[in-house]
């Protein structure tokens, strides 16, 4: 992610040489600094396809990908294959140029990683949108991005249509169906056809440079596109491949344990669930162990900002009440909200991460960037955390202003500026709420226009038809003021006490 840290040293094993990861800096007097207990890593020093395809060799008829209601599959080698040819194609055909960003606009589908790794080895960049947005949502993406061609499918082409023709923006789009595909758009099976891949010669990519553009809210606002390099990802790779660390099954945790129609048979085969996106208490997790003793459970915590990268349980994990721990060669220290000194264990503050998997910045948002970077590459995750005497982390409460529905991210001001958007609604705000199942779910509050009258069912019709499904406004309720600060900013946790 971003830039170098300044570090005093990096475990790095480098032609029989070794060099310790303290990750301090040189004329650092910091205490109470998190640092992993299981080593470091060696610094990448390859981009995110050649770290992908260095052992393709090992196990080329292996399967890489299939789809578990069609049982279409690709192998390691197939999957090579196919991406090495699309990337050929964007070059040749579409005349794509390096750096030039390509959307990808896909739910989980076995062609997901050839694309997006043709895209990489033809020396582009990357940007993942969710299948499952509206126009207005993909619009703002589309133009941030600068998009110069999408990969999408039938489901998300009608959004994708609108959206493009209200930009007019006359981009390429390609489409993994097969069959009657609309009119001017490509079928991905005739990019990824056997080609000549001469013209990849030519790519020269740097671990610096950005590999792709995910999209995060950041610790407020709208989303925002997250710069991450080659060199960030691979870090995170090779933290998540330390013995003891390397995952074998993720799944919807309270899904699994709460749910009646999942029984102990259903997790008979599953050896390990590493639960992310947002926090479990114990009783979560021993709801899951119950239908399965011999399970390892643990939790982990990251951002889009860091890869998805910041702590994790080990494998003889026992504290599910905890994140877990430190990555290796990276630090955690919690911040005091007001002085940002590093404090204490069992003392709260903000969680500031620093490490190798951390991003370059947000796109086009250098006002954002500085928020949340600081000079010396500490990255503030805008959560509020503390460790244990056994440096164990633990998520207590959050700064920033996102909810969490269950795992993705929702901006309290993307709503708010559509709730705005209805002549009768003078004021608003938007809070995340506790849900039992999706964990939180966005409530508002709304001033009405004087002389007006509205009731909560338009509310809701006018905001949810224009978001997508996990964005919805789920309650509403009529205030008489939206609390806010001289600066005109809302403040949020005085509305939560008052009403929730």
């Amino acid at each position: 992610m971003a830039t170098v840290l300044h570090r005093r040293a990096l475990r790095v094993v480098n032609k029989g040489k070794l060099f310790l990861a303290t990750l301090s800096r040189d004329n650092s007097t910091e205490k109470h600094i998190l640092r992993s207990d299981s080593g470091g890593i060696e610094k990448p020093r390859q981009t995110v396809t050649e770290f992908v395809w260095q052992n393709l060799d090992k196990w080329p008829d292996k399967t890489l990908a299939v789809c578990a209601v069609t049982g279409r599959g690709y192998t390691y080698a197939q999957t090579h294959r196919l991406s090495v040819s699309f990337a050929a194609s964007l070059l040749k055909k579409l005349k794509l140029q390096h750096n030039d960003k390509v959307a990808i606009v896909l739910p989980n589908v076995p062609e997901y990683p050839a694309i997006a790794f043709g895209i990489l080895e033809a020396g582009c960049i990357a940007s993942m949108m969710n299948p499952a947005y509206t126009v207005d949502e993909l619009k703002h993406q589309i133009k941030l991005v600068e998009c110069k061609a999408i990969v999408a499918s039938k489901l998300s082409y009608p959004n994708l249509y609108k959206a493009l023709q209200e930009l007019k923006m006359n981009i390429p789009v390609i489409l993994i169906d097969n069959e009657d595909l609309p009119e001017n758009t490509i079928k991905f099976a005739e990019l990824a056809e056997n080609t000549d891949t001469d013209i990849l010669k030519s790519v020269k990519r740097n671990i610096k440079d950005t590999a792709i553009l995910p999209f995060s809210s950041g610790t407020t606002g709208f989303p925002k596109a997250v710069e991450l390099t080659h060199e960030s990802i691979c870090a995170l790779n090779s933290m998540i491949l330390t013995p003891g660390i390397i995952a074998v099954q993720e799944a919807t945790a309270i899904f699994l344990g709460k749910h009646p129609a999942v029984t102990p048979r259903h997790l008979d085969s599953v050896i390990d669930i590493i639960c992310g996106a947002a926090s479990l208490s114990s009783g979560d997790a021993m709801a899951i162990i119950e239908k399965n003793k011999n399970l390892i459970f643990r939790q982990g915590y990251g951002l889009t900002e860091t890869n998805g990268g910041v702590a994790i349980g080990y494998n003889d994990n026992t504290n599910h009440d905890a994140v877990g721990f430190p990555f290796p060669s990276s630090e955690i220290k919690i911040a005091d909200l007001s002085t940002q000194q590093a404090l204490g264990p069992g003392q709260e503050g903000e969680i500031w991460y620093r490490g190798l998997n951390v991003m370059k910045g947000y796109y086009k948002n250098e006002a954002a960037t500085k928020e949340v970077l600081t000079e010396d590459g500490w990255f503030k995750t805008g959560d509020v955390g503390k460790y244990d005497e056994n440096k164990y982390l633990y998520i207590t409460d959050r700064i920033k202003e996102l909810i969490k529905v269950k795992g993705f991210q929702v901006a309290p001001a993307e709503l708010e500026t559509v709730l705005r958007s209805h002549p009768k609604i003078l004021d608003c705000a938007v809070l995340g709420i506790p849900d039992p199942f999706s964990g939180e779910v966005p409530k508002a509050f709304v001033v009405v226009q004087p002389g007006q009258n509205i009731k909560g069912e338009e509310v809701l019709e006018h905001v949810n038809s224009k978001l997508t499904q996990f964005k919805k406004i789920k309650e509403v309720q009529f205030v008489d003021a939206i609390p806010k600060n001289p600066a005109g900013k809302i403040m949020r946790r005085q509305l939560k006490e008052k009403y929730c």
